[in-house]
């Protein structure tokens, strides 16, 4: 009886037990996450610690931050990750600034004065150039305000002189400027100062409010001079007017010069990156990088961008939100560390922009987003619609990503793809480095030559488009469909790009072979990045539109031999005689879509990763080498918000199947029936 009683207090004891651990661990406050990795720690890539061991000089990252809104895990992933900063590189410091904290206001002025300290130069390039603007505008407002002598000689002049009527409301306009002057002296003023809703002064508004006055002042001046001379060239004007008026015309045309010798400048000054910064700190919150020569900043929508729409208990909505610090903070610090990084241009003939969202994601939206997050500049071309193609800053390294149009609606070329098609062959022949993606074609079926395809010949590779590598893959016991794309995640080259990629996994759709075709004085460097291994499913398909519309139809499914590329990259000798010319060739028309490339899933925990991180490395990495940069290459961050497993052989695996399958379940029945023998003896 007692025996029951015992057992039945036990399990209510151990349920109360259950039932209070549950309770509290609801709540994110009371619960603590250990790091169960080797080393115990949040580990940097290896992009990352390359990165910082070269680093020299003094570098901050600053932190602006509100804690409260901030919840524990994230607050805690935010420290393990600027931690590792410290504890990889000497030279960097970090500050945490709470705007909500007034203990933290000494570091956010330290943070204001190390910028300016940064930009000390420019800062006084403007400064000077407003100073002198100022001035100019203080001669201005002085002469304006002497101007009622001129208007009794313009009273002297006979009511039907024609020029009277002209100067009449030249000094009509003039006798306006003291009050203009005044006002354009408080806006400058007040955009150069500082206060609680502006941490930096705004020099781009003063410079363009000053830079616009100057300039219509010059102009007014200028040619109310010019009417004067015309004035006193009449024989019969009287010697007092005469002298009075030439006085006026010479002081008009000396402020005049005076005026656009003030404005040239200020039109002339470089965009300061400190203002961008200081308007961007005016949003709140934010990561402020600063090196020994420049300052960047990354705005919080990109630091803590909005996932995972879920409702709360209240009914409202509420966004899980990830820490992607790394990845920015280390494409920053990487921006920071060269004069430019490089634009990348995406070159196509749709009939509208695909730097916005399209149907089905047809577009280029996430690998903008994903190339602006990592600091790269992005442009489109359109040359049906623009002939003159975007140009970069002086001495900015441009990538050109070219893509062919999807389908084609006839044999025919349409206008915009044969504009399409010039502008390549220009870039080609002008010696730009170019991203090529290219599409199956039919044309071959019809008897005409691909133009796509011979584009990259100079090269000596070229696109099979004819053909495309398709597989046979089981769905039920005696069903089968065919898989339009192939995932790649070995990347066996020794390529940079390559090394790069290798252990992630990219997906290509409609993959191509590419072939290395070898010609006479042959004098490209051809290396192959992915390619598409042997395998009995697997086969080379020419009917390929035909076979995908009928998974079912037997076909001429020859089994794939051998390995065939699907991406290369080669250089030559560049064609104008200068430098060396470089090309990547994608047998993928629309591998680096949004509806392909920013595919996402949950991971657990609240995370979300890329089901295919491979294609935007694949991009980050083409776009570094294309501009030269081979140095910065590296696997990114982003491609390892989790990091798979690699190399499991097929012995480990039936392994551990054993193991979690039989050997966990066996080990706590046999604990149970020790602890019933131990009882029981």
């Amino acid at each position: 009886m007692f025996r029951w009683i015992n057992l039945t207090l036990f399990i209510i004891g151990l349920a109360a037990i259950v039932i209070t651990i549950n309770f509290f661990a609801r709540h994110a406050d009371w619960r603590y996450q250990i790091d169960a990795t080797k080393t115990r720690a949040f580990t940097l890539s290896d992009s990352t610690s390359q990165l910082l061991g070269t680093l020299e000089g003094p570098w901050k990252i600053a932190l602006v931050m509100s804690q409260a809104h901030a919840d524990r895990a994230m607050r805690r992933q935010i420290d393990e990750v600027l931690q590792r900063y410290t504890d990889a590189s000497p030279h960097i410091t970090v500050t945490r600034i709470d705007p909500d904290d007034p203990l933290t206001l000494r570091e956010y002025d330290r943070m204001l004065w190390d910028l300016q300290n940064v930009y000390k130069d420019p800062v006084n390039q403007y400064n000077r150039a407003l100073d002198d603007g100022l001035d100019a505008i203080a001669a201005l407002r002085e002469l304006a305000e002497q101007s009622a002598p001129l208007e009794q000689l313009v009273l002297q002049l006979s009511a039907h002189e024609p020029m009277r009527a002209q100067l009449e409301q030249h000094l009509n306009l003039i006798s306006l400027l003291p009050d203009q002057c005044a006002t354009i002296d408080v806006e400058v003023g007040k955009s150069r100062r500082t206060d609680q809703s502006r941490a930096l002064p705004d020099f781009e508004t003063a410079r363009s409010i000053l830079a616009y006055a100057l300039s219509q002042a010059a102009v007014e001046l200028d040619e109310t001079s010019q009417t004067f001379a015309r004035v006193l060239q009449r024989p019969s004007l009287p010697e007092a007017i005469r002298s009075i008026g030439s006085t006026a015309q010479r002081d008009y045309q000396q402020l005049s010069q005076r005026l656009a010798a003030a404005a040239d400048p200020l039109k002339r000054l470089p965009p300061l990156e400190l203002g961008t910064i200081g308007q961007q700190l005016q949003q709140g919150e934010a990561a402020v990088i600063i090196s020994p020569q420049r300052a960047a900043l990354i705005p919080s929508a990109q630091l803590f961008p909005k996932s995972n729409l879920q409702t709360t208990k209240e009914g409202g909505v509420s966004f899980d939100q990830r820490f992607r610090g790394e990845q920015l903070i280390s494409a920053a610090i990487r921006s920071l560390t060269v004069e430019h990084m490089p634009l990348v241009v995406f070159v196509h003939g749709e009939s509208s922009s695909m730097l916005r969202p399209r149907e089905r994601q047809a577009d280029f939206v996430g690998a903008a987003l994903a190339l602006r997050a990592s600091r790269f500049e992005v442009a489109e071309w359109i040359p049906a619609q623009s002939p003159e193609r975007p140009t970069g800053d002086k001495g900015q390294p441009v990538v050109w990503v070219i893509v062919p149009p999807a389908q084609r609606q006839g044999l025919e070329l349409t206008k915009e793809e044969a504009a399409l098609l010039d502008a390549a062959r220009e870039l080609i022949v002008a010696g730009q480095n170019v991203m090529l993606s290219v599409y199956p074609s039919m044309l071959t079926k019809y008897g005409q030559s691909d133009p796509w395809a011979e584009l990259a010949a100079p090269w000596g590779v070229r696109c099979d488009t004819s053909a495309v590598i398709l597989e046979s893959i089981r769905v039920g016991q005696n069903q089968t469909t065919i898989e339009r794309g192939q995932a790649v995640s070995e990347f066996a080259s020794d390529h940079v790009i390559a090394r790069a990629l290798n252990g992630l996994q990219a997906y290509f759709t409609f993959p191509i072979a590419i072939q290395l075709t070898d010609t006479p004085g042959q004098t490209a460097s051809r290396s192959a990045i992915a390619a598409i291994t042997a395998k009995p499913d697997r086969w080379l398909d020419k009917d390929w539109a035909a076979n995908l519309k009928n998974p079912d139809a037997s076909g001429d499914r020859e089994p794939l031999k051998q390995t065939l590329p699907i991406a290369v990259a080669t250089h030559r000798p560049g064609p104008t005689g200068q430098g060396t010319q470089r090309l990547v060739l994608i047998g993928s028309g629309s591998w680096l879509m949004s509806f392909v490339a920013d595919v996402e899933r949950p991971v657990g925990g609240g995370r979300i990763a890329r089901v295919n991180p491979g294609n935007y490395e694949l991009m980050f990495a083409s776009a570094f080498w294309l501009a030269g940069m081979d140095e910065l290459i590296a696997a990114s961050p982003t491609s390892q918000e989790v990091q798979p497993l690699q190399n499991i052989s097929a012995g480990a695996q039936k392994f551990w199947r054993l193991v979690v399958v039989l050997a966990l379940p066996l080990a706590c029945v046999s604990l149970g029936a020790a602890v019933w023998v131990m009882r029981r003896t």
